[in-house]
C-alpha cells in the first residue's frame, strides 16, 4: 500500500522550505511500524531577508505565517496532533501525524510515499521534481504565493537560467547580502524509521529554486 500526503498540506509543509533563507531549514519524516507517518518541519528567515522585507511584508503588526490557517490545512489533509509554532515573525515550526488508515491522505501528487518492497521491508521516498515544484507554486495559498513571487524563482516561473544567473538576478533586485544568504541556505531532509534507521541529506536552497533535475531521497527499513 502507498501512503501519500494530500496536496494542500504538502504545500504548507514544503513551500516554506522553498522561500525561507539564511538558515538550514529541517524536514524530518518518520515512518512507524503501524504505517503512520510523522512529519516535523522548522526554519526561519535570515538577517538579510528581515532587513530587506520587514516593511514590505508588514510583519511589525502581523506574522509572516498564519498559524491558524496552517493548522486548518494540515488537519483537513488528514494530520492528527497538529502543532504549529511561530516563535517570532520570521520563523516557523510544524509537526503532525499521518494515520495509516486515513483515506484523505491518498493522492496522486507523489512527493512522499511509503511502499512495501521485497524481503519483508518497506521503502520511504521523498522527491522534488520541476513538475512538482510548479504545482506547488500554482496551488499555494495566495499569501504564500505572493511571497514566492518576490524571488522570481525559475522553478516557479519555468524560465531557464544557470544558478549563477539566478544569483545575479537576486543581487540586482535586492542586493548582494540577500543573494549571498540564498547561496548559503540549505534544506536538511531526515528520513527515519521508528526502529532508529536514519538517512540525512542537505539540499542547497538555490538548487530547489532553480531545479533542473529530479531529486529523490529514500530509505529502506
Amino acid at each position: 500500500m502507498i501512503f501519500k500526503i494530500k496536496y494542500t498540506c504538502v504545500i504548507c509543509l514544503c513551500a516554506a522550505a522553498l522561500f525561507l533563507t539564511g538558515c538550514t531549514a529541517e524536514l524530518n519524516i518518520t515512518a512507524a511500524a503501524d504505517g503512520s507517518v510523522s512529519a516535523k518541519y522548522s526554519a526561519g528567515f535570515g538577517a538579510a531577508f528581515k532587513d530587506t522585507f520587514s516593511a514590505l511584508l508588514g510583519v511589525e503588526s502581523n506574522s509572516v505565517f498564519d498559524s491558524a490557517e496552517i493548522t486548518r490545512l494540515f488537519t483537513e489533509a488528514g494530520f492528527k496532533s497538529v502543532d504549529v509554532k511561530t516563535p517570532d515573525d520570521f520563523s516557523l515550526a510544524v509537526s503532525g501525524l499521518l494515520p495509516e488508515d486515513n483515506p484523505d491522505i491518498i493522492s496522486d501528487f507523489g512527493i512522499l510515499s511509503v511502499n512495501e518492497v521485497p524481503a519483508g521491508t518497506k521503502s520511504m521516498k521523498i522527491q522534488f521534481t520541476p513538475e512538482i515544484l510548479r504545482k506547488f507554486y500554482s496551488g499555494m495559498p495566495g499569501r504564500i504565493k505572493s511571497y514566492m513571487d518576490l524571488f522570481l524563482a525559475p522553478s516557479f516561473t519555468d524560465e531557464v537560467m544557470t544558478d549563477e544567473e539566478y544569483v545575479d538576478l537576486l543581487a540586482a533586485l535586492y542586493g548582494q547580502s540577500l543573494a549571498d544568504e540564498f547561496v548559503s541556505s540549505e534544506l536538511k531532509i531526515v528520513l527515519k524509521s521508528s526502529s532508529g534507521k536514519q538517512q540525512t541529506w542537505k539540499i542547497p536552497l538555490i538548487k530547489l529554486l532553480n531545479l533542473s533535475e529530479n531529486l529523490v531521497f529514500s530509505i529502506e527499513f
